[in-house]
């Protein structure tokens, strides 16, 4: 197309391992809380997304539980003074899986945008049928902050065999 080739930063991260059962990562990370209807790194699309700050996660027998702070600012205007902290616990055992997601925004004195995220997932007949359900909520995320928006999504994939799956 003629445009000079750029090159950037996708993530550039510390962690390390607090005696087993915690760890703590601080710089910029690409981030994927269930079923990424809320917080995604958007792998597979041109504008991949990543958060600067930092998470504590800690890995505890009733669930893994994170926590993660992230501020950004900058000449963009509409970043300047944004901090973000979210609470992330997911479990599963056996045939099932749950992960509660909730986002807390704040852009500078504005009130915060608050956003939650419950998915449940099961999978039967030795794991041919994978049953799910997600429900996600946001409040004050759209232009004038005043909109409730609440989303749900019931789905099935059923695998034929090795190579195929039908999904609804």
């Amino acid at each position: 197309t003629g445009n000079a080739a750029t090159i950037g930063v996708y993530e550039a991260y510390a962690s390390t391992d607090l005696m087993g059962y915690a760890s703590v990562t601080a710089g910029r990370q690409a981030l994927d809380y269930g079923s990424g209807a809320i917080v995604s790194s958007n792998q597979w699309g041109a504008n991949r997304a990543t958060w600067d700050g930092f998470t504590f996660g800690l890995d505890l027998d009733m669930a893994d539980v994170t926590f993660g702070y992230a501020s950004t600012s900058g000449e963009d205007a509409d970043l300047t003074g944004r901090s973000q902290m979210w609470l992330n616990a997911a479990k599963g055992e056996g045939d099932w899986n749950a992960n509660l997601l909730y986002v807390s925004t704040t852009l500078g004195d504005a009130d915060a945008m608050t956003a939650m995220g419950l998915d449940l997932s099961y999978a039967m007949m030795g794991g041919d049928l994978n049953l799910n359900v997600s429900y996600n909520t946001a409040t004050g995320y759209n232009v004038d902050k005043t909109l409730d928006m609440d989303m749900t999504m019931i789905g099935a994939t059923y695998n034929v065999n090795e190579t195929m799956s039908i999904s609804g």
